[in-house]
């Protein structure tokens, strides 16, 4: 992280970010909780929900519940969100909002250990199961990653369901890692599943037309920890689905995915969140080339010094935090389950 907070600084602003803690707006505290099928997941989905131009949110709670937040916060007043939705929803470990209907309210899709869901919004931030109607299988794996893309021709978007270690595997949890389902629409609901597999326990997943040619082409990020030997870093084409063989495979503990034109060539760049070195490539339009370790983004350890030890990175967030008109990265960082080898106190 060292390295980023000198990408924040290096370019003048007229004043420095300023962040406020204003969480007294929440109705409740909020926990992610849970043991081991909850160490990885969590994360909140930032949408509007009730077409008012302001943010709401949905925070995965893990074993808890997850919470819908609604903002009600008024002009030039404090910031104050009431809670609203189902209190039942556990199990979650993450959510995306997108139209997949199109009927212009934003829907939900759920991440969960065990069977996913996908909400159908009313518009008003209520939401109706559609997973049954809309034709999402119910299988009962550990979702931890998911991307979506309409195809051509498709009125419904493309989804794909990213999961990680395979929990009804006896010889696992190491080199146990789960296949993935790929979801594809006809006029009205998703009547076609196409496996992934083998699956190298996912935590992200991108689908972007990274060279630019009007192909979308599917990326993920995989986690060494669990598929141990023979992964790596994947890449598809969607349609048909077939996996890239010419690109450099990279093996990382692979968690997060962010994706930005940093260069100004209008193709884009992709970091990548890992233990140790936090990678980002940059894009040659055929390739991906490794970023140079002086453009300060590997935050390979915490960035106030204290520690040796290295990073854990999780989610990565390119923004322009200081409005100088130039992409800012976040990486959230933090240790999982009192791992020694790493560093503990990893802001």
């Amino acid at each position: 992280m060292k390295g980023v907070w000198g990408l924040f600084l290096a370019f003048p602003a007229a004043a420095g970010p300023v962040f406020t803690d204003d969480s007294a707006g929440l109705p409740a505290p909020h926990v992610y909780s849970g043991g081991w099928e909850h160490f990885v997941g969590g994360g909140v989905a930032v949408f509007d929900c009730n077409g008012d131009a302001l943010p709401d949110l949905f925070a995965a709670g893990g074993a808890g519940p997850a919470a819908l937040f609604v903002n009600r916060s008024a002009p030039d007043g404090p910031i104050r969100f009431d809670r609203a939705g189902r209190a039942d929803l556990t199990g979650v470990t993450g959510a995306y909002p997108l139209d997949i209907d199109s009927d212009g309210a934003m829907d939900l899709v759920v991440l969960r250990v065990g069977p996913n869901l996908i909400l159908r919004g009313g518009g008003d931030c209520s939401f109706a199961d559609a997973t049954e109607s809309w034709g999402l299988p119910p299988r009962d794996a550990w979702t931890t990653a998911f991307s979506a893309t309409w195809e051509k021709g498709q009125a419904r978007p493309t989804l794909v369901f990213g999961n990680y270690v395979d929990r009804s595997n006896p010889d696992g949890p190491f080199e146990a890692c789960d296949s993935h389902d790929i979801l594809r629409p006809d006029s009205t609901n998703y009547a076609e599943t196409e496996p992934i597999s083998p699956g190298y326990c996912a935590l992200s997943m991108l689908i972007s037309d990274w060279r630019r040619a009007g192909t979308p082409e599917l990326r993920i990020s995989n986690d060494r920890h669990y598929y141990v030997r023979g992964g790596y870093e994947q890449m598809f084409r969607l349609s048909p689905l077939s996996e890239r063989e010419d690109w450099a495979r990279v093996s990382l503990w692979g968690m997060g995915i962010a994706s930005r034109d940093l260069t100004g060539d209008g193709l884009p760049e992709v970091m990548m969140t890992s233990m140790g070195d936090q990678l980002l490539q940059i894009n040659r339009g055929d390739r991906f080339e490794n970023a140079p370790y002086t453009i300060g983004t590997y935050a390979q350890r915490p960035f106030l010094g204290d520690d040796g030890r290295p990073s854990t990175g999780w989610h990565a967030e390119f923004g322009d935090v200081d409005n100088d008109g130039r992409a800012d990265l976040f990486i959230a960082k933090g240790n999982v389950d009192q791992m020694p080898g790493n560093a503990m106190h990893d802001p």
